[in-house]
């Protein structure tokens, strides 16, 4: 199984990418993840459809259960998303999960993606959900595998 994050706009925040990036290097010793970012939207009316032609393009032509990262999404526990992830290592070749940018993603990339899944019903920075999803991915990877981090 292959993970791609997609995070619409850069990582600014140093912080939050060094901690990322620890958890990036962390899930490198149990399979590829990598990140790539698509270029944000000025905020205006359209934003968001340009932002999603974008995601759409990337992901054109690759075979990949896309997971939108919405906070309307699914809530799911680390064991329950533990055991969906080990389920599509099955299914799929590939995991996409999609980050909107300031304003969120586009209720077409919502529509289109396999699954929406949420963090929170809090609403967080693409920076903050970023390193959250990686920390997360990170312990159901660990679950899945029956090591010690999640107590």
């Amino acid at each position: 199984m292959k993970i791609k994050v997609l995070c619409v706009g850069n990582i600014k925040n140093d912080e939050y990418y060094r901690l990322g990036s620890e958890y990036i290097k962390r899930l490198g010793r149990y399979l590829p993840i990598s990140i790539h970012e698509i270029r944000a939207e000025k905020i205006q009316k359209n934003a968001k459809k340009i932002e999603a032609e974008r995601i759409i393009s990337f992901l054109k032509g690759k075979d990949c259960f896309t997971i939108a990262m919405c906070e309307e999404g699914k809530n799911l526990s680390s064991n329950e998303f533990s055991r969906l992830l080990k389920e599509k290592t099955f299914d799929t070749k590939e995991i996409c999960f999609i980050i909107g940018g300031t304003d969120g993603l586009d209720d077409n990339i919502k529509k289109s993606s396999n699954l929406r899944l949420s963090l929170s019903k809090m609403t967080f920075t693409r920076e903050m959900a970023w390193f959250i999803l990686l920390e997360q991915i990170y312990r159901a990877v660990k679950i899945m595998h029956g090591e010690p981090y999640h107590r």
